[in-house]
């Protein structure tokens, strides 16, 4: 088994980096696994992870998201997917 940890915030030195005042500098953490799924990790964030279920928002402390799940991390919007796609390489 060979997990690929990336981690996502603001700061400099983020796998993933996203801008934005409510973004924490380490907000989060997303795993992918060896069959392709991602495990995500809220890092402690000061204004929470939370995903898309239906009309609502609900907090995520940790769990399996899929690719077209849609996140908010403080108040910005982001697809899974866009995360995955802009992993530095």
């Amino acid at each position: 088994m060979s997990f690929r940890t990336f981690s996502v915030g603001r700061a400099s030195d983020a796998d993933i980096q996203i801008n934005g005042q409510s973004v924490s500098r380490k907000h989060l953490e997303l795993t992918r696994t060896d069959d392709g799924k991602y495990y995500l990790i809220d890092a402690n964030s000061t204004a929470g992870t939370r995903i898309r279920k239906g009309e609502s928002w609900e907090l995520m402390k940790q769990g399996f998201v899929n690719e077209s799940d849609i996140l908010l991390l403080g108040k910005e919007e982001v697809q899974v997917r866009q995360l995955v796609h802009s992993i530095k390489h």
